[in-house]
């Protein structure tokens, strides 16, 4: 039994053994390697200077290659240049001449040359033009590139003379003339961009799409810019072979510097943000598509856009020249034109006109087609506002359509404007719903001129005048005189009609609200206001209230305010050209001495105040609230002492914050203000405030 025991005891001690010898067991691979140190990832560099007798450019900016004011005919000027490269990139390169306005006759007379050296007047011999020559093909005077130079550190790329003549020619006509509208200034520029020499894995061709720093003279560099976004502006005419698209997302702020896109299709599709401005797009096929697609938000501002033009048609038709299903601005100077005609506007964005001229030419087009110069599509629910322009549907027969033409669900406003042709089956008016409109009330009419207007469509409160020349125009009624409460005064008639009593019994005969159009209505209304006529928050909790329904432009006269409690709505509207001056109490403002008012929504724009408590909004403001208001144009206030007032302060908003608390929400972002407190004292320990409130005496005020 012991040997028994003693033989298992050994057996396990083997067996565990074993195990630990197996586990400590070493397994070895055929194993090998191979490493690459010291790698490099570096960028190249491209950098350039411009030499002008041996001052560097870049270092002094400001430095004047021509600085002359004494030219007559015959004058020359000859200034050497030199380009030095100090990279190690090669690089495509332009020097331009670049006016910082538009030029004026004398660059007609200024030729332009390039040479390798100038030993004298008669060794001119390479002209490249005039500078105004040379200014309309981009101002590009030297160009070129690196690609067959071996770079190195302070290589000279070119040393040119560039020579300005005055030609002998020249009459008395270009006697104290500056070069470019109002100052003699322009720029002398050298760009530089990447060059396809360089190559990659596969080509040299990865940066062929480089161009000057935002500036474009190719198609597939504004197709790239397109796709990237960002602000470009042309220097050259271009071709489209394909439509560019501005994606979702992207803005792209397009200056087309006078220079014209022409495309075989649509030119552009705007899906993202986008600004174009100076210059032409048009379209170059017969029975072509539209220009222009924007289904994003857009602003067009002084560019030319010139639809397809009609080949054969009795068998198709062109496209408008725009089509817009999102939101669109055009803004002055802006011409629109088609065979067809200029716009067309679906979905459900916001279409304003600020002006332009928008027309559909002189061409018939057969099968049953109109042409509309603005067409609302059937269904749409884009909101158009016409503020301005001039709109001509310049084919006559019977069947060529409208200027305006509604079939949409919204009311097309026209505020103003010039508005000529038009017939749809003998019926000659401008404005035209056809009957298919999706709304009772297609058009709302409250200025402009026409040729042909239904009566039907222009808004209440508004009326027609013949104009005794085959127009019309629409505006405002005239002034009247009533009698309201023993207190004459003058309103046009919407104002009068627009009155409304307060409810309370025992201010029946006092006004609530009154409707202001113009300058006589709001000159009566503070008549209203000052005579008792009108109930203000101190008789009851319901003050009155003076509405702007219109801009109204003072005409550069004197206003005196009205007083306490009183509140007025702007409706978004614009109180102009006016002038504030303090009476006997020194006080000075739209309201002069203001205590419980809410002034909201309105602008006031190119004031004049004068006074010792002088402010546009208030002179003296207690408890006043101001919303969303705000200042424009040139505002200047003036301290003018007062015999009675030694509490004095001017400022942009109010001249004095006295007792109470009160909210100041005016944006002064479009407003120039001066303020003049030549002269000005304080009493006591009291300082000025600021430029906003000139002085708190007493009170405080909040800005939202």
């Amino acid at each position: 039994m012991t040997n028994t025991k003693r033989a298992l005891f050994l057996s396990i001690v083997s067996m565990f053994l074993c195990i630990v010898m197996l586990a400590s067991t070493t397994f070895a691979w055929f194993t090998d390697s191979v490493e690459s140190t010291n790698n490099i990832i570096k960028t190249g560099t491209l950098k350039v200077d411009l030499l002008n007798d041996s001052v560097s450019l870049k270092e002094t900016p400001t430095h004047k290659i021509f600085d002359y004011q004494l030219w007559e005919p015959g004058y020359t000027q000859t200034e050497g240049l030199t380009l030095v490269n100090y990279g190690d990139l090669h690089f495509k390169y332009q020097l331009r001449i670049i006016p910082s306005g538009a030029p004026t006759a004398l660059a007609n007379v200024i030729d332009v040359y390039v040479e390798d050296a100038v030993t004298g007047r008669d060794t001119l011999t390479n002209k490249i033009g005039t500078l105004a020559s040379v200014l309309s093909a981009g101002g590009v005077v030297i160009s070129g590139n690196t690609s067959e130079l071996t770079l190195s550190n302070g290589l000279e790329v070119f040393d040119k003379v560039v020579v300005l003549k005055m030609q002998e020619s020249a009459g008395n006509d270009y006697q104290d003339m500056n070069l470019v509208e109002g100052t003699e200034g322009f720029s002398v520029r050298l760009d530089a961009t990447q060059l396809t020499k360089e190559e990659d894995s596969f080509d040299d061709q990865y940066d062929k799409f480089a161009d000057y720093d935002g500036e474009i003279s190719s198609a597939d560099a504004l197709v790239a810019a397109f796709a990237n976004g960002g602000t470009y502006k042309l220097i050259a005419d271009i071709t489209l072979e394909e439509t560019l698209t501005v994606p979702a997302g992207n803005t792209v702020n397009l200056d087309l510097g006078g220079k014209t896109i022409s495309s075989p299709a649509t030119a552009i599709i705007n899906e993202g943000t986008m600004t174009i401005a100076n210059g032409k797009i048009e379209n170059t096929t017969v029975n072509g598509d539209a220009v222009i697609n924007n289904k994003g938000s857009m602003v067009l501002d002084s560019t030319s856009i010139s639809g397809a033009p009609i080949g054969d048609s009795s068998s198709s038709y062109p496209a408008y020249a725009v089509r817009s299903s999102g939101n669109l601005v055009i803004e002055e100077g802006t011409i629109i034109t088609s065979d067809r005609g200029a716009l067309s506007l679906s979905g459900t964005g916001e279409t304003v006109i600020n002006g332009g001229t928008f027309a559909s030419n002189d061409v018939n087009i057969t099968g049953g087609y109109t042409s509309h110069v603005i067409l609302v599509s059937y269904g749409a629910a884009n909101q158009l506002t016409i503020n301005g322009g001039n709109f001509e549907h310049r084919y006559a027969e019977t069947s060529g359509g409208v200027v305006v033409n509604n079939w949409s669900a919204t009311t097309v406003k026209v505020n103003g404007g010039n508005f000529s042709g038009g017939n749809y089956f003998g019926k000659w008016d401008n404005l035209s719903d056809y009957g298919y409109g999706m709304t009772s009330k297609p058009f709302s009419v409250t200025g402009g001129t026409f040729t042909g207007l239904d009566t039907k469509y222009v808004a209440d409160g508004y009326v027609v005048t013949d104009n005794g020349d085959g127009t019309w125009t629409v505006g405002v009624k005239q002034n009247n005189t009533y009698t309201i409460n023993d207190v004459e005064v003058s309103l046009s008639e919407e104002s009068y009609d627009s009155i409304t009593y307060h409810t309370n019994a025992n201010y029946s005969d006092k006004i609530h609200a009154i409707e202001v159009y113009n300058k006589k209505d709001l000159l009566s209304a503070v008549k209203l206001i000052k005579e008792g006529v009108m109930v203000h928050n101190g008789q009851n909790d319901i003050p009155g209230e003076v509405i702007f329904m219109a801009d109204i432009d003072f005409e550069g006269d004197v206003y005196s305010g009205f007083g306490k409690g009183f509140n007025v709505i702007g409706n978004g509207h614009t109180l102009s050209n006016i002038k504030f001056i303090a009476g006997d109490d020194g006080k000075a403002g739209f309201i002069a001495y203001a205590g419980n008012n809410v002034i909201s929504d309105l602008t006031i724009a190119d004031a004049t105040v004068e006074g010792a408590q002088a402010g546009v909004f208030a002179g003296n403001a207690s408890k006043v609230t101001l919303d969303n208001c705000a200042l424009e144009g040139d505002i200047k206030v003036t301290f003018v002492a007062s015999a009675v007032e030694e509490y004095n302060g001017v400022a942009a908003v109010f001249g004095v914050s006295a007792e109470g608390a009160s909210t100041i929400d005016v944006d002064v972002t479009n407003a120039n203000i001066t303020i003049d407190r030549t002269g000005i004292t304080y009493p006591g320990n009291y300082t000025p405030d600021g430029d906003v409130v000139g002085v708190v005496y007493g009170g405080s005020y909040t800005i939202a």
